[in-house]
């Protein structure tokens, strides 16, 4: 089984759902990376969501756009379970939470179901794609120039934090 495989595995044993292609995600997905997801992902069933926030298909440039803005959203990297005609999906996404609201610029879906882990320099480091900079650490925007266990550690995301369920089993 390749590493991405077991990603999948996980996202299964929380809801059936089909993959994105491997070879979509392998650019994405470095060993670190899958290491990182493996250890830190945490499932999360927002209550609140605005969807179809930013430009259509852009999500990971959206959701860092929106955490760059703002020093109190929390920037998501990992899955979202979409409905897509007769299926369930895995789609490769990421997402912002501000306060206890999520913010996503897909569509809307039912049920509003996210495994992922925070934006931040770790996971920056680890994915061998970098859109959109040149990887040298001083000219990343703020969002991934922290650790994203800061992101995990702030007090003021105590209380959303409390109610997400571990991704892990």
């Amino acid at each position: 089984m390749s590493d991405i495989k077991t990603i999948h595995v996980q996202l299964q044993s929380i809801h059936p759902g089909t993959f994105d292609p491997e070879s979509h995600l392998l650019p994405w997905f470095s060993r670190d990376l899958i290491e990182l997801f493996n250890k830190y992902a945490i499932e999360q069933r927002p209550k609140h969501i605005l969807f179809n926030v930013g430009r259509p298909l852009d999500c990971h440039r959206n959701t860092l756009e929106l955490a760059t803005a703002n020093k109190d959203a929390i920037a998501w990297f990992g899955f979202r379970l979409l409905h897509e005609g007769e299926s369930w999906v895995w789609w490769f996404h990421s997402w912002a939470v501000l306060r206890d609201v999520f913010i996503d610029s897909g569509p809307p879906t039912t049920p509003a179901l996210y495994v992922g882990i925070p934006w931040g320099y770790e996971l920056f480091q680890a994915i061998p794609k970098k859109p959109g900079t040149s990887g040298r650490i001083q000219c990343l925007p703020p969002v991934l120039r922290q650790s994203i266990f800061a992101s995990l550690r702030e007090d003021r995301h105590e209380a959303l934090l409390s109610s997400w369920v571990s991704y892990q089993h």
